[in-house]
């Protein structure tokens, strides 16, 4: 089966993963570096905490249809996600942040996986460097429920994310309804 990229309102066709690089997905990635790096230990305190969930928020559902498109892109399919795939980014965002915020089994069960994460990406360096195999950590996540004062965020997670994916609907009556990957067979149609 072939797939047909979606067309942006302007009818060229977007790059995928293109929605990392929107300016407040910039911001929400720089402010997330930002935080966690020098401000949480200049100034620790309830707001460096909510500022680091505020920024995640906002960019982790753009980082998940990113993912998705490059990942398609990687296995030689042409998909673009549409509003509907960033609308579902931000409702698992929210579901896990919650699941996360509320749950210290959830809390601990993410901090396991983040620190393996963590480990992966320092894996390459290390053995770059001729250094030992670091160390599997468990990184620090506290089940706070306050932090879910942060959820609005996912807003503008989906309003960046959706203003960026809106394509143009094929005005071919019920192929109107199309998903982000549909076939181009003729037939089809």
């Amino acid at each position: 089966m072939k797939l047909r990229a979606r067309r942006s309102t302007s009818g060229r066709e977007r790059p995928p993963g293109d929605v990392l690089v929107r300016p407040i997905a910039l911001a929400a990635l720089a402010l997330l570096i930002l935080n966690d790096h020098v401000l949480k230990s200049a100034f620790p305190g309830p707001l460096t905490g909510k500022l680091s969930d505020v920024a995640g928020l906002m960019l982790f559902p753009i980082v998940l249809v990113a993912g998705w498109e490059l990942g398609a892109r990687l296995i030689g399919r042409r998909v673009q996600a549409g509003p509907a795939a960033m609308l579902t980014a931000v409702m698992v965002t929210g579901l896990a942040f919650a699941l996360v915020k509320t749950l210290p089994a959830a809390a601990d069960a993410f901090g396991r996986a983040l620190g393996a994460a963590q480990w992966l990406i320092a894996l390459p360096a290390h053995a770059a460097l001729g250094r030992d195999v670091p160390a599997l950590l468990v990184a620090r996540v506290i089940a706070d429920p306050t932090d879910l004062l942060a959820l609005p965020a996912l807003v503008v997670a989906w309003w960046v994310g959706s203003s960026s994916t809106r394509t143009d609907a094929p005005s071919n009556g019920p192929m109107a309804l199309t998903t982000a990957v549909a076939p181009t067979d003729p037939r089809t149609r």
